[in-house]
């Protein structure tokens, strides 16, 4: 595959396909000896796009994001760039990419001279302003001129010149105005950004990036404007485009009235190619290609038509409407796109091609032809931009005749794209013929009502045959039931118009009925009611699909529960009814409930939520109403009978722990006997509150939080301490945002020693935030990053940064084995996790074995069969891998025996009491001979006091880290205390 060339391209240019990976984040050659240009590599040794810097490298992945091809104008300080970008296969893009040479200055006095002989050559009034405007279109290269008329506050399209159509009339705001005639002259080189155009919508419809406007006045006063338009970013515009601008305005205020149209292109078509030459269709199709193939001296010429892939796996096809080649039109061809040149065409950009950039499509040509040297295609669409075929040429020798084809072509276009939306329309009716017999149930009725023909559905799903039928009324067919006011419906509505659609209901042969959408149309001859044609499909397993869905839609499949967007409509609903009670809302929450899917599998979890909801409703009055929120939340909505809050507040802390205590009662599954615990989370409803069900949820999620955060099995009443943790959260959540991309935090080491000798083998980097000059703590922000799904970003600014640092102190020789950073369960399970990882270990060079990456019992436990995958992926990577916090949680001894670890670290937790602990010490030194045995290394964390350490040497611990040697520094700090203690 290759890009759309502009037909200006030269194959002397040094232009280059390229081929970017973005996963990979790299740019490579696809032509042989032509390396990618250096300007567009300034920093090989860096992932691209980055290198080019900001805005450029946001803007291409933003152009990549949106899937589709484009174009964009690169000003780079080494030069300006047009890169041309079409997807490839995932997770490539193609690039054509062509150095734009500044016009020099007689090039631009030439384009001026050119402009004012035009001027004064020509007759004054319409047609001489006209020419005018389409010579500026030339001479400026502008993708779309467009004429307007400025009257009050609306400006209104005369002429479009290009290949869009005009736009609707638009708002002209008076701050746009006033600046427009204080200038005269207006560049706008990135439209999404300006403020003035905003109200002038179709720009942003139209994929308009850039725009030069040009004001054209008589006597001061505004009459037209100017604006030419183009799809491409424009670092700025060149003295040419104004100067052209500027002298056409004033030839066209010497030179009312404005003109109304733009110049006819007809005198330009050869006489072959016109539609007054009696041809038509697909004749006029074929004479199209002969005129092509003859005028332009090319060797074959290909009209087609795009068709759909066979298959979603496949790619689009095409059909040749008109094929011509070798003196003589040629039988119709049917080929896939991929693969092709023409591929391309399926954007809006035409395409040119010669010399190298038609190698990687020599499996295309046939054998027995002589080889290909250039290629032009152009794009054909309907009036929504969807493709419709496009227009091809080939070339087997290089004859200054073949660049006539863009300007031919472009003045066929719109013919052609009538005659190929004409070929389609051509195929349905051909298409519709067949329907009677073969779609939906249809009968021919008389104005009488009077059944005169129906079709074999009709008899497929009525049962009755065509034979009993011919003559009946049609009323006959109801179902028993239907009432006269449809029928009133369908006769007033046909009375006024002659088509009438909705939903009744027939009966079939044996009795039954079933729902039917139900079209009749009226039929009309000599301008009288002829007949009805009345089409109908069975509707009835669409209806009962629909009423599942809608069902489905509010309630829990699982369970048969209402769901969360049911409950807030019962809660909405409680509201509407202005209920004058006290009412409560809870939420229960499974402890542990991730563990028992992983361990035992989703079936049992399943089993397991819906005993507990039976269990549940048994506990609580009947107009209480349950619903399940997510895979291990359930929520209760009741009323209760309070007179004062701090009654309300007793009877439902005395539900609750009845409710806690179910919970707590063994689960009969499957031969399992399962013990659980929840928390619950409340938050009380006065009969005066009105908050929104919304804000009543968060309360409720607010307070069962806080309960989990207490102990397993607790309950928690919504409170203001509560709402100001909330709205905490909220805050710390905005500030994150910011501090984020404002690069606010910073990194702190925590040196690990050996604890045989005290020599300084690693470090651990640690985040730390400062905002207005306070430091807020890990353990505040840490969450609020994992809920709001920013922690996958921070955590990737941690590792480049530590990664970064751990080489310069690589270089400075600071004598480290490893540097620590951990990683989050959201961050570790990520798709991008590994690439973005492999990307940040290129861009900084530090070597895998330096990395270890530190995660929690949890990570491992969240999706064991990935986790083990991914660990025995970095593993080969070289990377070093610890569990944080060891000893936790549970199962770790269980699953350890499987885990590619490297270390593990006792939680601080065991450290503290270890001195005078004995328990305590029998742990630990059972995880250190575990250590020994399975070739891991142990690091205690949190040593505090000598005695802690002197313990940790008599039980043969490997490492440690804490304040007893030192706090967290900063990197200048860090390094003055290793060297120091050097």
């Amino acid at each position: 595959m290759l890009l759309p060339v502009p037909a200006s391209a030269s194959p002397r240019s040094p232009s280059r396909l390229l081929l970017w990976d973005h996963q990979q984040a790299s740019l490579a050659s696809l032509m042989p000896g032509h390396p990618v240009p250096t300007a567009l590599l300034p920093s090989p040794q860096q992932p691209w796009p980055a290198q080019l810097g900001q805005p450029w490298a946001d803007h291409l992945q933003t152009l990549r994001h949106g899937g589709e091809a484009t174009r964009l104008c690169l000003d780079l300080p080494s030069g300006s760039w047009q890169l041309q970008l079409a997807p490839g296969e995932p997770p490539h893009w193609f690039i054509w990419a062509e150095p734009q040479a500044p016009n020099p200055p007689t090039v631009a006095n030439l384009a001026l001279l050119e402009l004012d002989k035009l001027g004064q050559h020509l007759a004054q009034g319409q047609a001489r302003s006209a020419q005018l405007l389409q010579a500026l279109h030339q001479l400026s290269r502008c993708d779309r001129l467009l004429l307007w008329r400025l009257e009050a506050e609306t400006m209104t399209p005369l002429i479009c010149l290009g290949d869009d159509a005009m736009p609707p009339p638009q708002p002209l705001e008076s701050r746009y105005l006033k600046a427009l005639r204080r200038r005269r002259l207006l560049g706008y080189s990135d439209l999404p950004h300006q403020p003035n155009l905003s109200a002038q919508r179709y720009l942003r419809q139209d994929g308009i990036l850039a725009r030069l406007d040009g004001l054209v006045q008589l006597n001061e006063a505004p009459l037209a404007l100017i604006t030419l338009e183009y799809r491409l970013l424009q670092p700025s515009f060149d003295a040419l485009s104004f100067n052209l601008l500027s002298r056409t305005c004033e030839l066209l205020a010497a030179n009312p009235p404005l003109p109304t149209t733009a110049p006819s292109a007809d005198d330009a078509i050869p006489a072959s190619l016109a539609l007054d030459s009696g041809l038509h269709g697909q004749a006029w199709l074929e004479a199209v290609a002969r005129a092509l193939a003859e005028i332009c001296h090319a060797s074959w010429v290909l009209i087609c038509e795009h068709l759909p892939a066979p298959h979603p796996s496949q790619s689009p096809e095409a059909v040749s409407l008109a094929h011509y080649a070798q003196g003589q039109l040629q039988a119709a061809i049917h080929f896939p796109l991929a693969d092709r040149p023409c591929a391309l065409l399926l954007g809006q950009t035409p395409l040119w091609l010669e010399g190298d950039a038609l190698a990687p499509y020599a499996h295309c040509q046939p054998a027995e032809q002589p080889p290909l040297l250039a290629y032009y295609g152009f794009p054909l669409h309907d009036e929504a931009g969807a493709p419709l075929g496009h227009v091809c040429l080939g070339f087997s020798q290089l004859n200054p005749a073949r660049h006539q084809a863009p300007r031919l072509i472009a003045l066929l276009a719109a013919r052609l794209q009538d005659s190929l939306q004409l070929h389609r329309l051509h195929q349905r009716l051909h298409l519709l013929g067949a329907a009677f017999e073969q779609a939906q149930g249809m009968l021919l009725v008389n104005r009488l009502g009077l059944i005169e023909r129906v079709n074999q559905a009709f008899v497929r799903l009525t049962g009755f045959p065509e034979a009993e039928v011919l003559g009946w009324h049609i009323q006959q067919l109801e179902a028993q039931g239907q009432t006269e006011q449809l029928y009133d419906a369908v006769r007033e509505t046909l009375a006024s118009a002659d088509h009438w659609e909705g939903q009744s209901r027939a009966r079939r042969a044996d009795g039954s009925s079933f729902a039917i959408r139900l079209q009749i149309t009226g039929i009309y001859r000599a301008g009288r009611l002829s007949h009805y044609l009345c089409a109908f499909e069975d509707i009835e397993a669409s209806l009962a699909a629909q009423r599942q869905i809608q069902w489905l839609a509010y309630r829990d499949e699982l369970t048969g529960l209402p769901n969360r967007r049911g409950l807030l409509q019962q809660m909405a609903l409680d509201q509407s009814e202005a209920a004058t009670g006290w009412r409560a809302l809870l939420i229960l929450d499974v402890d542990q409930f991730g563990s028992i899917n992983d361990s035992l599998g989703p079936a049992v979890g399943d089993a397991l939520l819906q005993a507990l909801v039976t269990r549940m409703q048994q506990q609580v009055p009947a107009q209480a109403c349950w619903a399940r929120l997510s895979a291990d939340q359930l929520a209760l909505l009741l009323p209760i009978q309070a007179i004062t809050p701090a009654t309300a507040q007793e009877e439902v802390a005395t539900l609750a722990r009845q409710l806690l205590a179910a919970c707590q009662a063994p689960f009969a599954l499957n031969q399992l006997q399962l013990h659980i615990s929840c928390s619950l989370g409340a938050t009380l409803i006065a009969p005066t509150d009105t908050p929104s069900p919304l804000d009543l949820l968060q309360q409720a999620e607010a307070a069962n939080h806080s309960a989990k955060q207490r102990a397993r099995g607790s309950l928690a009443f919504y409170d203001q301490a509560m709402a100001e943790a909330l709205r905490r959260r909220l805050a710390l959540s905005s500030l994150l945002r910011e501090a984020l991309q404002g690069e606010a935090f910073e990194l702190y080491y925590q040196p690990q020693y050996r604890v045989a000798d005290g020599q300084p083998v690693g470090a651990e980097a640690l985040l730390r935030w400062q905002h207005a000059g306070q430091f807020i703590s890990p353990a505040e922000f840490i969450p609020v990053a994992e809920e709001s799904s920013l922690i996958y970003e921070l955590g990737f600014w941690v590792l480049r940064r530590a990664c970064e640092q751990g080489v310069r102190w690589q270089a400075q020789g600071l004598p480290l084995n490893s540097l620590s950073v951990n990683v989050s369960a959201r961050q570790f399970h990520h798709p991008d996790f590994m690439a973005r990882l492999a990307g940040i270990l290129a861009h900084t060079a530090l070597p895998p074995q330096r990395l270890m990456l530190e995660i929690t019992e949890s990570v491992v436990l969240e999706n064991l069969p990935e986790t083990l995958a991914r660990m025995a992926q970095l593993k080969q990577m070289g990377i070093r891998l610890s569990i944080d916090d060891f000893g936790t949680g549970y199962s770790s001894l269980a699953y350890l025996k499987d885990l590619p670890v490297d270390e593990v670290k006792l939680d601080r937790s065991f450290i503290t009491r270890l001195a005078f602990d004995h328990k305590d010490r029998v742990m630990v030194s059972g995880i250190i001979t575990l250590g020994q045995v399975m070739g891991f290394t142990v690091t205690a964390e949190g040593v505090e006091e000598p005695q802690q350490l002197a313990v940790l040497h008599a039980l043969g611990c490997h490492q440690f880290q804490g304040y007893l040697r030192s706090r967290p520094l900063p990197a200048e700090q860090f390094f003055q205390l290793l060297t120091e203690t050097d």
